[in-house]
């Protein structure tokens, strides 16, 4: 499924710090995921990445970067006070998210000692990625016995 994509550079760390919103009361309706890159250790400024929600995307596909930008940003300003960026792009990502995941989490093939894994195994997100990534391994392992 497509997912448009918001990102965003601060010049100085944001207050309060936001590491992670998925799914979360102070999303607004269109955002489904935010991710805050601030406040580690050697880093001047911040990032921040922004997606739009799986019903969100899909009608407005085809319109221009910039006004979805301006439309991202005015759903992310409605629930969360922040300055300006310094700088500021939107992503379409025509193929984005699993829309249905293979089953199970990871395929392999024991006589052929091979396995396979990735998010379209396990889920939408990096977080399925890498789970689906641990259990090919674990499959692999147990089968070297």
């Amino acid at each position: 499924d497509p997912c448009w994509a918001l990102m965003r550079a601060f010049e100085d760390e944001l207050a309060p710090r936001l590491d992670h919103l998925a799914h979360d009361a102070r999303l607004a309706d269109g955002v489904e995921w935010l991710a805050y890159d601030g406040g580690k250790p050697g880093r001047r400024g911040a990032t921040m990445v922004v997606h739009a929600s799986g019903t969100w995307t899909p009608p407005r596909l085809e319109e221009a970067r910039e006004d979805i930008g301006s439309l991202m940003t005015e759903i992310v300003r409605q629930r969360l006070d922040l300055p300006e960026p310094l700088f500021q792009s939107a992503h379409r990502w025509r193929l984005s998210r699993v829309a249905q995941k293979a089953e199970p989490g990871t395929l392999y093939d024991g006589d052929a000692k091979i396995g396979i894994a990735g998010d379209w195994c396990a889920g939408p997100n990096v977080e399925a990625a890498f789970m689906s990534g641990l259990e090919c391994a674990e499959s692999l392992l147990a089968a070297r016995g």
